[in-house]
């Protein structure tokens, strides 16, 4: 994935900020916050394209808002919170499009039978949220209090949802036959 800061939507760094953003400080951020960040939006998402698309708008937001001064935690924090949003408003239009294309041609039905156990395609069966709070907990490592942070949503909120989300994961893999401790 190549750098905002080398022009990747047509301007510049310095053409978008006037020179508000010091180059050197966007470059540390993006090459220390790109890959997890893309790994994040490409885990939950399910769509390694749109999570491309996420991260590149994820950035270009962050230069439009002047690059906040702010610690590296919480800048990492802000630009998962900028890519949740996104996320958040992609689903949301894309909900409203299939609503509508339901009743101009309705979908076939789906053969659903599974051959093996892949842990993605159980991952895909759980919702959105559960995905983000999984991964943010699991995979970035992230206290419930950041959690809270970047969803937007009150910290008891993200321990009931997590451990909901964890339930889930491990309720989804019995059914599969796995019936090992999951989560420690």
């Amino acid at each position: 994935m190549q750098s905002p800061a080398a022009g990747s939507f047509g301007q510049t760094m310095h053409e978008i900020q006037a020179g508000r953003v010091d180059e050197s400080h966007f470059d540390r951020v993006y090459r220390s916050s790109a890959r997890p960040l893309l790994s994040y939006v490409a885990r939950v998402s399910q769509d390694s394209s749109l999570a491309e698309e996420i991260v590149q708008a994820t950035f270009f937001r962050f230069l439009q808002s002047g690059g906040p001064t702010m610690d590296e935690k919480q800048t990492r924090q802000y630009l998962f919170r900028i890519a949740s949003n996104l996320l958040a408003d992609h689903w949301r239009s894309a909900g409203r499009e299939r609503r509508f294309w339901s009743f101009v041609r309705p979908e076939p039905p789906i053969d659903r039978r599974e051959t093996r156990l892949d842990v993605r395609k159980i991952f895909e069966m759980m919702k959105p949220q559960q995905r983000e709070i999984l991964w943010l907990a699991h995979v970035e490592g992230c206290t419930h209090g950041e959690i809270a942070d970047i969803l937007e949503l009150r910290e008891k909120s993200v321990r009931v949802l997590l451990f909901r989300a964890r339930k889930r994961l491990q309720d989804l893999l019995a059914t599969k036959g796995l019936q090992e401790e999951i989560f420690r």
